[in-house]
């Protein structure tokens, strides 16, 4: 996109005259529309992850669980996991050698890879818990601060733009996509 004039600045995409592989829209679009929308997309990006700031915060208050409580947890998940894995194991082995049938082994198998699966969500989440709680309630609150007052920005700035965006991709008028840096300011 090259911007034209600049009192009234607009941009027409000028690549299609350097190469084939741009497919430029023939409209003209003006500053102030693909502002708007990048503007729009900030606050959409910003609300989303104030809401899992807000979650976060949540987590801390409901979870008044101490840091050693949940390594405690996390430590016997993990460990339980171990033993379900060595488990499968062990019934390889007496399928092997006779101890039980086809059918009992692939049962046995399907409800051990079964609670695997629900134990390492419990990690997961454990994980995340002593996520949040190493982070701290009060560094949650300041980010959450933090992103309530670029939400209430009126006007897009260059800094603002930098933080978040990586490009704006304009394929027509009504047709911006923007790419975001990262995971935003995540």
């Amino acid at each position: 996109m090259q911007r034209l004039n600049p009192k009234k600045p607009y941009f027409k995409c000028k690549s299609k005259y350097y190469t084939n592989y741009y497919d430029c829209p023939d409209c003209l679009i003006s500053q102030e529309k693909i502002e708007q929308v990048v503007l729009e997309s900030i606050k959409t990006h910003i609300d989303v992850l104030i809401d899992h700031e807000e979650m976060k915060l949540e987590t801390l208050r409901q979870n008044c669980v101490s840091k050693a409580a949940l390594e405690r947890k996390l430590q016997t998940e993990r460990k339980a996991v171990r033993l379900l894995e060595e488990s499968i194991t062990k019934n390889i082995t007496a399928l092997v050698s006779g101890e039980i049938t086809q059918e009992t082994f692939l049962k046995k198998k399907e409800l051990i890879n079964n609670t695997i699966t629900q134990k390492n969500a419990t990690v997961e989440t454990l994980r995340e818990q002593l996520k949040i709680l190493n982070v701290g309630k009060q560094a949650v609150e300041e980010r959450l601060d933090e992103l309530q007052s670029i939400i209430e920005i009126d006007k897009l700035n260059r800094q603002l733009v930098d933080l978040l965006i990586d490009k704006v991709l304009v394929r027509g008028e009504n047709d911006i996509e923007i790419v975001w840096l990262g995971e935003g300011i995540d």
